[in-house]
C-alpha cells in the first residue's frame, strides 16, 4: 500500500475527518459487542444440545429398568393377592419362575448386575448368597415410609459382586399399603460413567449425574475420587438453583478448581436427578478473543494514524514530508503487525478475487509461501463455485453481516471448513478487502456429530417394537415403522392425509384413557401424563381391525417436542381381566363370590344414588338342605346347588346380581324403586323354585329375607338385616318371603 497514494491531506474537512473517526469506533464496539453475544449464544445452544443429549440417554436407561421393576412388582402382587388359590409349593414355583425371569432381564441389560427381590425382612431372596440388607439405609427408607413408592440407593459396594453400584428400586405395597419388600436393579456405576463419557467436552470440561433426593454426587466424568461419591456437590450456584426450583438453565461461574466454565444442567423429570455438562471458558473462546486483539491492534493503529493525522491538519497542513513519513511509519508498523499477528489475515482484490497479501500465520495455515499466495486466485483456494459464492454475499447482504462460512482448501489437499469476516478498505487507487479467517473445522465437526446423533436416535426409534411418535403436540413430526405397520399407512404424509393425531384412534372405553374433547386433542398428552402410571393406558384398533391395549409413556426430547411411546399390553390386559373372573366366581355354581362383594359393594351404592333408585339386599336359604346331604350325600347336594342357581339366574332382570355367601346361603343385589318391587322379585324366584324339579331330590323350596339398604349405612349391616328376615321367614314355616321393616 502506497501512503502518497491512499491519503491526501489537503482535501479532508476537519469537522467530518473527526465525525468519520468517531464513527468508525463506534461501529467497531457495536459490532464486537454483536460477535460477543454470538459466540455466547453459540456456546449456550451447544451446552444446552449436548446437555439435553446426554439426558435423553440417562432417562432412557433409567426408564428401561422401571419398566422391567413394574412389570416384575405387578406381577409379583398379582401372584401374592392370589396366593390362596394355589397350593404352597405351587405358589413357590410360580415365585420362583418369576425371580429367575429377572435374572434374565438382567442378562439382557447392558450394565445392570442383577434384578432383585428383597422381602420384607430384608433377605434376598433370588440370590446364591444370604445377603440380609435390612440395615441398609435405602431398605429402612422404603419399609418406614408408606407413600415411597421408587427411588434410588446412594452408591454402594454391592455384596453380590464387591463392585462400586446404585440401586434402582420400587417398594412392593399391598392394595393396603402393607410393605412386601422391594424390587432392586443393581446398576453398576461403570454404566452411568460410559454415558457421562459419551459427548464431547474437551479437555477442561466435565459431566456429572446428582441426586436430587440425597443431594449427593452420583456420578462424574472425568472421574473423581472414591470418597466425593455420596457428598453434597460443591457448586453451590447450581444447586442453590434447582433448590429454588429452578428445571433448566445456562450460566457462566467458575468452579471450585479456578477454572471458568459454561455449565447447563437440566432437572429430569421422570427420575431424582439432575445432569450436569460444564465446558471450559477459555477453550471455547479462544477464536473469538484472538479475533477481537487483531481488530483491536488495527483499531489502535488506526486511531493512532488519525490522531497524528488530525494534529497534522490542524497545524495548517505544515511540514507535509514529515507528516507522509509519519504516516509511512504507522503504515509499516501496521505492515508488521499484520505480518506477525496470530489470526489468520488476506488482503484481497474484490473485482477480480487475486491475493494482494497474506501474513505468516494464513502462510502457516494453508501451506503456501507468502510468494505463492501472492500469485494465487481466493477461487484456488475456495471449494465453491462463482454462482455458490454470488449466492452466500447476497443472502449475507440481506442478512446484514459481514461473515461467512466457506470450505477452503489447503496445500495438503485437506479442506477446512473456515469463518471469514471481510471489510472493504477504500483507497484512492480502489477497495480492497481486508479479510480475517478462523479455522471452525472442528466446531463444525461436533455440529455434524449432534446433527448424526439426532439421526441415529431417529434409527433407533424405528427399530424399537412399541409404537413410538415424535410430536410438538401440534403435529406428528416423525412416526416409526412399528406406527406404519400397526395402522396400515404407507408414510406420515399418507397419514396426515387423513388423520391430524394418534389421538383419533383411542377408543371409547371406561376402563381405559380416551379423548373426551375432540375439539382440544391438543391437550391429551398433558392429560395422559396427569394420570397415575397405571392409568395410562389406551385402546386403539389396528389394521387387522383387532382391538389392541397400550401402555403409555411420555418424555421431553427437545424444548417443544414429545417422546410419545406405546407399548402393547393387549395379553397382559386379558390375563388380567381372566384372573379377576377367576378370583371372583364361585368354582362349584358359577356365581359370583363374597370377593366380589367386597369389591363392588361401593359401586353398587354410587350407582343406586346417582340413578335415584334404593339399593336393596336379599338373603335366599334352601330348606332342609342338611337332609339333603345326610340322604342323598353331598354329590347330590352339590347338583342341587348348581340347580338352584341356575333357576334362580333364569328368572333374574338383566342388572340383578346374584352372589354366594356360602353353604346353601345366597344373596341378591337389587335396584328397585319401591318396597312393594322387592317383595314381588323375591315372591316370583320363590314360586319358580318351588316350581323346579331339582335332580335325584325333586321339589325343594327356599326361604327369602329381604332389607333395603339405608344412606349412610354400613352395608353389613344390611346384610345383617336381609339375615334376620330370611331367619323369621323360616321360624314362620320356611318357603315364605320376608322383608325387614
Amino acid at each position: 500500500m502506497n501512503t502518497k497514494d491512499t491519503f491526501n491531506t489537503k482535501t479532508y474537512n476537519h469537522k467530518w475527518f473527526l465525525v468519520s473517526v468517531f464513527v468508525v469506533i463506534f461501529l467497531f464496539l457495536t459490532q464486537e459487542i454483536v460477535n460477543y453475544q454470538k459466540s455466547i449464544e453459540n456456546i449456550e445452544k451447544e451446552i444446552n444440545n449436548l446437555t439435553i443429549l446426554l439426558t435423553k440417554k440417562l432417562e432412557n436407561n433409567f426408564e428401561r429398568v422401571e419398566n422391567i421393576l413394574v412389570l416384575a412388582k405387578d406381577t409379583l402382587l398379582t401372584l401374592e393377592e392370589n396366593k390362596d388359590i394355589y397350593k404352597d409349593s405351587n405358589f413357590e414355583d410360580k415365585q420362583e419362575i418369576i425371580l429367575n425371569k429377572l435374572k434374565i432381564f438382567a442378562n439382557n441389560f447392558d450394565g445392570i448386575e442383577e434384578i432383585v427381590f428383597i422381602d420384607k425382612e430384608g433377605d434376598i431372596k433370588n440370590s446364591s448368597k444370604k445377603i440380609n440388607v435390612s440395615q441398609r439405609d435405602y431398605f429402612k427408607r422404603f419399609k418406614n415410609n408408606t407413600n415411597l413408592n421408587r427411588g434410588f440407593s446412594e452408591i454402594i459396594v454391592s455384596g453380590l459382586s464387591g463392585n462400586r453400584t446404585f440401586l434402582q428400586i420400587i417398594a412392593i405395597r399391598d392394595k393396603n399399603k402393607n410393605f412386601k419388600g422391594i424390587l432392586a436393579a443393581i446398576i453398576n456405576i461403570d454404566l452411568l460413567n460410559k454415558t457421562l463419557s459419551s459427548i464431547n467436552i474437551g479437555k477442561e470440561g466435565f459431566t456429572l449425574l446428582g441426586n436430587l433426593d440425597l443431594t449427593t454426587l452420583l456420578a462424574r466424568y472425568p472421574s473423581v475420587e472414591d470418597e466425593l461419591l455420596n457428598k453434597p456437590i460443591l457448586e453451590n450456584s447450581i444447586t442453590e438453583l434447582i433448590k429454588n426450583g429452578v428445571k433448566q438453565r445456562c450460566i457462566k461461574y467458575t468452579s471450585i478448581d479456578g477454572i471458568k466454565r459454561f455449565t447447563s444442567f437440566i432437572v429430569m423429570e421422570q427420575f431424582p436427578f439432575y445432569v450436569q455438562v460444564s465446558l471450559s471458558q477459555d477453550e471455547y473462546m479462544i477464536n473469538w478473543r484472538n479475533s477481537l486483539i487483531a481488530k483491536s491492534i488495527f483499531l489502535i493503529l488506526f486511531i493512532v494514524a488519525s490522531v497524528i493525522t488530525f494534529i497534522s491538519m490542524r497545524k495548517n497542513y505544515k511540514n507535509e514530508q514529515n507528516l507522509l513519513k509519519k504516516l509511512e511509519i504507522a503504515k509499516n508498523r501496521f505492515e508488521n503487525m499484520f505480518r506477525i499477528h496470530s489470526s489468520i489475515m488476506l488482503l484481497i482484490d474484490p473485482q477480480n478475487g487475486q491475493i494482494l497479501d497474506a501474513n505468516q500465520s494464513a502462510v502457516d495455515f494453508y501451506g503456501y509461501s507468502l510468494d505463492e499466495l501472492k500469485n494465487m486466485n481466493i477461487k484456488q483456494i475456495n471449494q465453491l463455485s462463482a454462482e455458490e459464492i454470488i449466492k452466500k454475499y447476497t443472502e449475507a447482504e440481506h442478512l446484514k453481516v459481514n461473515s461467512f462460512i466457506f470450505e477452503h482448501k489447503i496445500k495438503s489437499g485437506a479442506v477446512k471448513v473456515v469463518e471469514v469476516s471481510s471489510s472493504p478498505i477504500e483507497t484512492t487507487s480502489g477497495i480492497i478487502l481486508f479479510s480475517i479467517i478462523k479455522d471452525i473445522t472442528k466446531e463444525k465437526k461436533i455440529e455434524n456429530r449432534l446433527k448424526e446423533s439426532y439421526k441415529n436416535i431417529e434409527k433407533l426409534i424405528d427399530l424399537q417394537d412399541n409404537i413410538i411418535i415424535l410430536t410438538n403436540i401440534k403435529e406428528i413430526k416423525f412416526a416409526n415403522r412399528k406406527f406404519f405397520d400397526f395402522f396400515g399407512f404407507l408414510n406420515l404424509s399418507d397419514f396426515k392425509k387423513h388423520h391430524n393425531c394418534i389421538c383419533e384412534f383411542f377408543i371409547k372405553n371406561e376402563s381405559f384413557y380416551y379423548v373426551k374433547d375432540f375439539v382440544n386433542k391438543e391437550t391429551w398428552i398433558e392429560e395422559l401424563k396427569s394420570l397415575d402410571s397405571s392409568k395410562r393406558v389406551v385402546s386403539m384398533r389396528g389394521k387387522d381391525l383387532k382391538e389392541y391395549k397400550f401402555f403409555v409413556t411420555v418424555n421431553s426430547f427437545e424444548d417443544d417436542v414429545k417422546i410419545v411411546s406405546f407399548t402393547d399390553i393387549s395379553n397382559t390386559i386379558k390375563e388380567k381381566i381372566k384372573l379377576e373372573i377367576r378370583v371372583t366366581k364361585d368354582i362349584l355354581t358359577n356365581a359370583y363370590n363374597r370377593e366380589y362383594f367386597e369389591k363392588n359393594y361401593k359401586n353398587w351404592i354410587e350407582k343406586a344414588e346417582k340413578l335415584n333408585h334404593k339399593l336393596a339386599i336379599a338373603m335366599l336359604d334352601i330348606d332342609h338342605f342338611k337332609y339333603v346331604n345326610d340322604s342323598f350325600g353331598h354329590d347330590v347336594g352339590d347338583l342341587v346347588l348348581i340347580d338352584f342357581v341356575k333357576v334362580i339366574k333364569q328368572n333374574l332382570r338383566k342388572d340383578d346380581i346374584f352372589i354366594r355367601w356360602g353353604g346353601e346361603e345366597f344373596i341378591l343385589i337389587l335396584n328397585i324403586n319401591h318396597k312393594s318391587d322387592l317383595e314381588k322379585i323375591l315372591e316370583n324366584l320363590r314360586q319358580k323354585v318351588e316350581e323346579n324339579n331339582f335332580p335325584k331330590v325333586g321339589k325343594r323350596t327356599c326361604s327369602f329375607g329381604g332389607a333395603i339398604y339405608e344412606k349412610g349405612e354400613d352395608i353389613l349391616k344390611t346384610v345383617k338385616r336381609a339375615d334376620e328376615s330370611m331367619y323369621e321367614a323360616k321360624n314362620r314355616g320356611r318357603n315364605k318371603v320376608v322383608i325387614n321393616s
